[in-house]
């Protein structure tokens, strides 16, 4: 009896990950003694690259060995349970997980034949002085700062996802799946024909992983794109694909993992453990309040927060009141939603409902987590890209466990 892989990708994925981990922690080494935020905050991206990885481990081997146990009766019906099962558990439901593998197989032949290009048939960047000239570009302060929070705006899709387009997407895969197994005799024992995906609509649970898949699965794959094209940027400049954003890394930056790693990293984070509206409203915080108070404390910050900081008190009072508002946007425009016990119960043991009361209190607080992460970096050396999803989406999950 041929088994379903059900749960195999997403193992996989977690192998994936954990694999990434001693390179990164290499990375962070390499550079630690002369620069402490890019040699601390790559231990803080292995740890949450591990805590992933063992995360998707223990999923895929979960429902493998369910799997198992439900087709041993080598029923249609049974093969059916399986397949619903594995559509209904762990953080890629399936097929979704090869399609992050897919993909992954991509970005290492995109990155192949981008070295083979370099090494052999580019005349463009064949000197030290041209790669040098490039690392080292200028741009005005402000432009710099605008360049760089246009990529923490951009993160505006994250809450599109949510609400709209990880469903529409979601059953747009699942119906031309189910079309392509039928016409595939070596993969005609997976009983497509026998699930109904637009009534399993109706299963409110299907319909959370629908919503949440569609941005684990960008966030995922981009996380992979930009540390594996990170490597070469970090090991040999001349093979990194996207030179041209060479001179928005500031200072500090350029010698070690590119910030945006870590705020793409910190968003899947949060997507996966946390509550979709406590997700979003940590997303929100770390990409759009982010984004505010860099940009009023550029234009009109004058006093510094501390002797040694960058940072200016407009900049993080303006991201403190942004922090809050769009804390509490994002998680009321969700609350309805998934406030739905049945779906709480199963993957949020502990949290029985959401209110506004709880959205209110907890935007609060993370918005006050957010200005303290902004007020202690530095002289706190972890990059504040990892640290304000994380930490603003775990204060606010305590907060709607306890009240």
């Amino acid at each position: 009896m041929i088994i379903p892989n059900y749960g195999i990708y997403t193992a996989t994925i977690g192998v994936l990950f954990i694999i990434i981990v001693p390179l990164i922690i290499f990375m962070g080494k390499k550079v630690f003694n002369e620069n402490k935020t890019g040699g601390w905050t790559p231990f803080l991206l292995g740890g949450v690259l591990l805590f992933l990885g063992i995360k998707f481990i223990i999923e895929g081997i979960l429902i493998y060995a369910n799997t198992i146990i439900l087709i041993a009766e080598g029923t249609e019906a049974a093969f059916i349970a399986a397949l619903e099962y594995a559509l209904l558990h762990g953080t890629f439901p399936y097929p979704i997980g090869c399609f992050v593998l897919y993909f992954t197989s991509f970005i290492f032949i995109f990155l192949a034949a981008y070295f083979i290009k370099e090494r052999f048939f580019s005349k463009n960047f064949d000197t030290e002085e041209k790669i040098e000239k490039i690392k080292s570009e200028r741009i005005h302060f402000l432009d710099l700062e605008i360049s760089r929070k246009l990529f923490h705006i951009c993160i505006i899709a994250v809450l599109v996802g949510y609400l709209m387009l990880g469903e529409l997407v979601g059953m747009g895969v699942y119906n031309a799946t189910s079309q392509l197994y039928g016409h595939l005799e070596s993969l005609s024992f997976i009983p497509y024909d026998g699930i109904d995906f637009t009534n399993l609509l109706n299963n409110q649970n299907f319909t959370f992983i629908l919503d949440r898949w569609l941005v684990v699965f960008i966030a995922a794959d981009i996380s992979l794109l930009l540390i594996f094209s990170e490597f070469l940027r970090f090991f040999n400049f001349r093979y990194y694909p996207i030179k041209t954003i060479g001179g928005v890394y500031r200072e500090q930056e350029k010698n070690a993992m590119g910030p945006h790693i870590y705020l793409v990293v910190g968003i899947m984070f949060v997507a996966v453990v946390f509550p979709p509206p406590i997700a979003m409203a940590a997303i929100a915080i770390s990409g759009l309040a982010d984004a505010v108070a860099t940009i009023v404390g550029v234009t009109i910050g004058k006093k510094k927060v501390h002797k040694g900081s960058s940072k200016t008190w407009a900049g993080c009072i303006g991201g403190f009141i942004s922090a809050f508002i769009f804390s509490l946007f994002s998680y009321t425009i969700l609350i309805n939603r998934y406030n739905i016990p049945s779906l709480l119960s199963t993957y949020y043991p502990g949290i029985n409902q959401f209110s506004i009361l709880q959205g209110i209190i907890a935007s609060l607080v993370g918005a006050t987590v957010f200005f303290l992460v902004d007020y202690s970096s530095p002289p706190m050396h972890f990059s504040d890209n990892i640290l304000n999803p994380i930490l603003c989406g775990l204060s606010m999950y305590l907060v709607c466990f306890i009240v």
